[in-house]
This record gives C-alpha cells, structure tokens and sequence, in this order.
C-alpha cells in the first residue's frame, strides 16, 4: 500500500511543481523540470536503500528518527511540541551563542529541520520515502532559483546549467 501512496505523492507534487509560477519562468519545459524532480526523488531512495545495506548511520537517518519523536509528540503532547523549540535544554541555557558544543544556538538549524520534518510526516504518517519526495520539492524551489540565477549570467549554456544545478 505504500507504494501505491508513494507514487500517488509523486505525481501530485509532480504536477504542482509544474502549475508553480516561480518554475514556469524558469523557462524549463514541463517535461524536464518533473524529469529532474524525479530524478532527485530517486537519489534520495536509492541513498536510502545504500545506507540499509551498509549499515551506515548518517544524518538523513537521525533526522529521519527525531522527526518521528516530535510527530508523536505533537499528537500526545502538543503543549510541549510547540515550546520545545523555545527551550534550551542544556545547563548553560541561552549562554554561550559562539560555543561549538551544548549549545542551543548552535542546535537550532537542526532542530528547524527536525520540527520541518515532523510536518512532513503528517502527510507521509512517517513514510521516509514519501518524506524524500516532500522534501526535495521544498529544495527544488532553491535548486530552480540557482539556475534562474545563472541562466541570465550565461545564456545559451541550458545543458551545462541543468547538470551544474541539478545533478
């Protein structure tokens, strides 16, 4: 079954990617930004699959699992799910902006990330696949606004572009 809701995700975001405003002034066919996005989506699960086989832990998967700990917690605690962010667990509190450990500072972006990704698993009920979908369509706005960027600066090198930004 969750195969069948994967590439239902696929496609809807494949589709909203394509009716996206920003990605139409592109000036990328249709055809070529959900070839790309596709393409993205792929990476991320095939990524996943190496790191099963290998045993590796790496942040996707950390990122992955704390995600999952903040969806339950918004569910069974929500009070706490949307202070936590605010609140700095370590002895120190808010001290120490510039400190490269046990900092609140420093945990912040992850934390941001996490809490992003709590979110996604409201609409992917903590599938890491479909999250892989929801997420790289976030990031393909930034990846599109690159090559808008350098589309202007050099024109009439599309091929080289679309591989320098997105592969």
């Amino acid at each position: 079954m969750s195969y069948v809701f994967f590439l239902l995700y696929l496609c809807i975001f494949s589709w909203l990617l394509t009716r996206s405003r920003f990605i139409t002034k592109s000036g990328l066919p249709n055809k070529i930004v959900v070839a790309l996005f596709i393409t993205k989506v792929i990476a991320g699960c095939v990524f996943y699959w190496m790191l099963l086989q290998t045993g590796t832990s790496i942040d996707t998967l950390g990122y992955n699992f704390f995600g999952l700990q903040e969806y339950h917690l918004l569910f069974n605690h929500p009070k706490e799910y949307f202070t936590n962010l605010f609140t700095s667990g370590y002895s120190n509190g808010y001290q120490g902006i510039l400190s490269s450990a046990n900092s609140y500072w420093k945990d912040l972006a992850d934390n941001i990330v996490v809490k992003f990704l709590s979110i996604c698993d409201i609409l992917s009920r903590g599938n890491y696949f479909i999250n892989v979908i929801i997420y790289n369509y976030v990031l393909f706005f930034g990846t599109i606004g690159l090559y808008r960027t350098f589309s202007t600066i050099y024109k009439n090198k599309r091929s080289l572009l679309i591989i320098g930004c997105f592969l």
